[in-house]
């Protein structure tokens, strides 16, 4: 929707939401202030969007958008959505947990001491044979793998999803995934910090290590194991795919991918549920349902927590600046990232109510952008979409573009529907905590690649349709870098 239009929504919320009783709950509120922006934006985009929220008076779960392109039914809200990187919190935190229970001294014990063990008996290596020789590799410490400052190169995107799409009955595996990155350093070990998946592969062996027997196989370790007994109920959907397509697990989400087909010469979205779900092992191996993932940051996070102490808390959300790569100036933690920075502001501070703590999570064709902990409203949050970006085939007219035809506004979806949803929350919530909370403008300025439809009948799902490119207005390469935007992290 355009900016008046969502003010105009909002504006109606509020309205209905006076004509609560002065008995109307938190959940009730949040709720009739975020489902009619939810419903507008899945018009807007085309697409299927998933949004939860825990805090200490609500647990709100809900969805807008049709199960795939080939049915009418509405999505249920419990779904299970791959969503990549927002594991590594999960990864994290199981480490810390070995810390806290003195299985491991320290975060800066070297991992190849931990990991060595479990790389002989499934592989018959060590990392310093598949590191060829380079004893860099046994300087690395847990705390630079888990902080992204190991100075290891991460793995190769583009050819790890171009064999996923030729393969679809194979698995890459996390031995696949040490076999073939890049062994070289982008920089000494902690002298930097750069956003790369490897060093959470490499603390997965760590889990397997500590946590399974002495014959037992990567695929042995439960992820889920993070979650204390008295918090699993609240966990039911939530799971770490150890292989397979994703039509093999329950309840996980058609996902739609953007791509560019060369021989069309445009974008067409691809349906990835009969491709590999395991996306990546203990760096992004996740399919929850958005309420679940909100649930773990608000568990994780909030004082008191159940999953570990207020002293790792504290360890967990040191943030640094990443300093090399596509994401330098991106503060990270502990496999959590500050995201309140992600949100521009036409008044205020994001940096206050507004702020975020999580991690953002993204498969081929779905994922969460901007999961996370608000500390000052005490919320978890969590939104999910089930497309690499929009699928709206006549966006530019609903838009009003002078080029009617060009739908490029649709790779803007992912940080437009979480900003919206996330302003709408925090319309509701801040008045309920007495505190003011800064203004979030959400509107993208698009890059026109002039992408248009075609072949739109209408008996057919505009999701199925393809996109070309008119050439002579922009580079294919261009696009082809926006596209790998919509997969980080």
């Amino acid at each position: 929707m355009d900016s008046k239009a969502l003010i105009l929504t909002l504006a109606m919320v509020a309205r209905s939401s006076f004509a609560y009783p002065l008995h109307a709950t938190e959940e009730q509120l949040i709720t009739a202030a975020v489902s009619p922006v939810l419903s507008q934006l899945s018009d807007r985009f085309n697409t299927t969007i998933f949004y939860g929220l825990r805090s200490p008076n609500a647990a709100i779960s809900l969805a807008k958008g049709r199960e795939s392109r080939y049915s009418e039914r509405q999505v249920d809200s419990n779904a299970l959505v791959p969503m990549g990187s927002v594991t590594k919190s999960f990864t994290a935190a199981a480490v810390a947990q070995l810390i806290e229970r003195g299985v491991i001294t320290s975060w800066d014990e070297p991992a190849h001491i931990h990991v060595d063990p479990v790389l002989q008996r499934l592989n018959g290596t060590t990392m310093l044979q598949l590191w060829g020789g380079d004893t860099t590799i046994e300087r690395v410490t847990l705390r630079q793998l888990v902080t992204m400052r190991a100075g290891l190169n991460d793995y190769d995107d583009n050819a790890m999803q171009e064999f996923t799409y030729s393969h679809p009955d194979q698995d890459i595996t996390p031995m696949d995934y040490l076999h073939t990155v890049n062994k070289t350093f982008m920089y000494a070990p902690g002298t930097g910090g750069a956003y790369s998946s490897i060093g959470f592969e490499l603390l997965g062996f760590v889990l397997v290590h500590h946590t399974t027997g002495r014959t037992s196989e990567w695929k042995d370790y439960d992820q889920l194991s993070v979650i204390p007994a008295s918090l699993r109920s609240q966990f039911a959907h939530t799971t770490f795919p150890t292989g397979g397509p994703c039509s093999s697990y329950d309840s996980v989400i058609h996902q739609y991918h953007t791509a560019y087909d060369k021989a069309k010469g445009g974008l067409v979205f691809e349906d990835l549920i009969d491709d590999s779900c395991l996306n990546g092992w203990t760096f992004g191996s996740i399919a929850a349902s958005a309420l679940d993932v909100a649930s773990f940051y608000y568990h994780l996070l909030r004082p008191g927590s159940a999953i570990v102490s207020s002293a790792t808390q504290a360890v967990l959300t040191q943030m640094q600046p990443l300093t090399t790569g596509w994401s330098v100036g991106l503060q990270y933690g502990y496999g959590l990232m500050s995201e309140g920075e992600f949100f521009r502001v036409s008044k205020g501070n994001a940096s206050g109510a507004a702020a975020l703590i999580g991690h953002g999570g993204e498969d081929w064709g779905s994922g969460s952008p901007m999961p996370g902990y608000n500390p000052e409203l005490d919320f978890g949050i969590a939104v999910a979409l089930g497309s690499s970006s929009g699928m709206n085939c006549s966006i530019g007219d609903d838009l009003g573009l002078l080029d009617r035809g060009d739908v490029s506004a649709n790779l803007q979806a992912q940080t437009v529907i979480s900003c919206e949803l996330y302003k709408a929350t925090l319309s509701a919530i801040a008045p309920l905590k007495g505190v003011s909370v800064p203004e979030l403008d959400c509107e993208q300025k698009t890059r026109h690649y002039h992408v248009t439809c075609v072949d739109n009948p209408p008996s057919e799902s505009v999701a199925s349709k393809s996109m070309v490119v008119d050439k002579s207005r922009v580079s294919a390469g261009s696009l082809q870098l926006a596209l790998a935007r919509l997969r980080r992290p």
